[in-house]
């Protein structure tokens, strides 16, 4: 026959029981909130490794046009970020490994030239082909800058392109031509100004808040 025991005895023996529950409560607790920070930590992490460690070296080959994406102008001269990015699509257009180059970018200041067109003067300066250049003069965001070259490259025939910019900046870059079905390669300027450890460590902080953000709200459209 069954055994019943009355409340007081119950109670006694339900103690051990309650107190192993708690404490295995109170483990998992402590070791979920490591594992959640454990986990938030890596999520971090990754988004700038993945940005620092980006292949983004232009391999071998020749492409329709070179992308330069925009960068700071003063006045109608190519901040020294920017004619980093130029003087490599220079090198490309010289060595026929590009056939036209696509200049990018707006102003947000009149006092300024577009940067597209700042750009398109400063390689007409050393000497680039007036006919192989090609600008968007509207563009904002790296967004509407590749979006804006892919219209103009598709007026031009254009199918292939070598997106050219700072290392740091191709991993958002190549997403963004992904979304936008743009058929592209990253080519890291190889006389880019991020070399010393502050101003790149604050470019990547940048870009990774940046992908990040693409991440999070998924693939995007031209505006």
């Amino acid at each position: 026959m069954p055994r019943f025991y009355p409340p007081e005895r119950a109670s006694h023996h339900a103690q051990p029981l309650l107190r192993w529950h708690d404490s295995k409560m109170r483990w998992l607790q402590t070791h979920l909130r490591k594992i959640t920070l454990a986990l938030a930590v890596c999520a971090v992490l990754s988004v700038p490794a993945q940005i620092y460690c980006y292949p983004a070296t232009l391999r071998a080959g020749q492409l329709d046009a070179a992308v330069v994406l925009g960068a700071a102008t003063g006045g109608a001269v190519p901040s020294p970020v920017f004619a980093a990015r130029l003087d490599f699509a220079f090198d490309l257009l010289r060595a026929n490994r590009v056939k036209l180059v696509i200049l990018t970018g707006g102003t947000a200041s009149a006092a300024n030239l577009p940067e597209g067109e700042a750009g398109r003067r400063y390689l007409i300066a050393r000497g680039a082909d007036p006919e192989r250049l090609l600008v968007e003069r509207r563009s904002r965001t790296t967004l509407e800058n590749l979006c804006f070259a892919h219209a103009i490259g598709r007026n031009a025939g254009v199918k292939t392109y070598a997106i050219v910019s700072d290392a740091l900046h191709l991993r958002r870059a190549l997403r963004f031509a992904a979304d936008i079905k743009m058929q592209a390669t990253p080519a890291a300027t190889p006389y880019t100004r991020y070399r010393s450890f502050w101003p790149s460590l604050k470019f990547l902080v940048r870009e990774s808040y940046f992908y990040s953000k693409r991440l999070l709200l998924g693939p995007r459209a031209c505006p």
